[in-house]
């Protein structure tokens, strides 16, 4: 599988703050990669960094195949939402998209084309014509993901793209992240919504204090040598009575934690025992509980 984003021991100092602690990043070309994080913790300026907008310390990183901050090869390539875009505020959206479009250098001739399936894919077809100003900031958001997406670049790098959005939003723009993966698009997205990473990303990062502390793919991340496994069956009581058992929240259920290579002779053992066994299943840890494993509770805000 190749690389699309590559950074090694990417370092970032404002002042007498260590910002970016020898980072390190691989992320696979065609998947929707998960930069996750608390606030505070440096996902935006390892964004900045990689998008040649910030200079670096120290540390290495390409994009696409280009060195940082040397990308004018292909940044064509590469949408971006950062931060939240800025825009001229009495200018509508689409005519805010199309003096992007002839910033880059697009042909009149495509810009309509382009500015109007973005906006559609956005949700924002219907207001393409009011002013920015009076838009909110969950539609600004959805604006700047149109402006990410409509040059159709390879490689999207969203900063916190549902940020202002309601569930109604953030489920529309999981729906169009997964729609860009399925066309081939790479798609690399911070966010601080471990719940919303959980249902929409192949690969993740977790970043706390500056520092990238685990990554890779979340089915790798979930295997974990000894798993809690659900058991249900009848009768309950003998159920209870199997070694390391303990009832599950619901009541109807039991939880065992046991490697892999135990599970074959606790199901024989309950068996042998006359239990109906109508269930057994892995209970995999969330992506929260992954996190937290490796960071802890509380703040990261240095």
């Amino acid at each position: 599988m190749s690389i699309v984003i590559s950074a090694e021991g990417l370092e970032k100092s404002f002042g007498r703050t260590r910002v970016l602690d020898r980072v390190d990043l691989e992320v696979p070309a065609g998947s929707i990669f998960g930069f996750l994080g608390p606030n505070g913790s440096g996902k935006t300026t390892t964004i900045r960094a990689l998008l040649g907008l910030i200079f670096l310390d120290a540390g290495r990183a390409q994009v696409l195949g280009a060195t940082v901050p040397r990308l004018a090869s292909v940044r064509a390539r590469v949408g971006a939402l950062v931060e939240g875009p800025g825009y001229v505020p009495y200018l509508s959206a689409r005519d805010n998209l199309a003096r992007l479009l002839a910033a880059r250098g697009v042909a009149s001739g495509a810009r309509q084309r382009l500015i109007e399936a973005a906006l559609e894919r956005v949700g924002l077809g219907a207001v393409a014509d009011r002013r920015v100003a009076r838009f909110s900031l969950g539609m600004r958001q959805r604006l700047g993901i149109a402006q990410a997406i409509m040059t159709d670049a390879e490689l999207l790098v969203l900063d916190e793209p549902t940020n202002g959005l309601d569930p109604a939003g953030m489920r529309e723009v999981r729906r169009l992240l997964a729609a860009l993966r399925d066309e081939g698009r790479t798609v690399f997205l911070s966010t601080h919504l471990l719940a919303e990473a959980e249902l929409l990303c192949s690969h993740v990062a977790f970043m706390s204090q500056g520092r990238v502390v685990r990554q890779g793919p979340v089915s790798e991340l979930r295997e974990i040598d000894e798993p809690t496994w659900r058991l249900r069956g009848r009768p309950l009581e003998r159920l209870l009575a199997l070694p390391g058992a303990t009832a599950s929240a619901d009541g109807v259920a039991v939880q065992v934690v046991a490697p892999r290579s135990a599970m074959p002779a606790l199901i024989a053992s309950a068996v042998e025992r006359g239990i109906e066994l109508e269930e057994v299943t892995p209970v995999l840890p969330s992506l929260e509980d992954l996190f937290l494993a490796e960071v802890g509770e509380g703040f990261d805000v240095r």
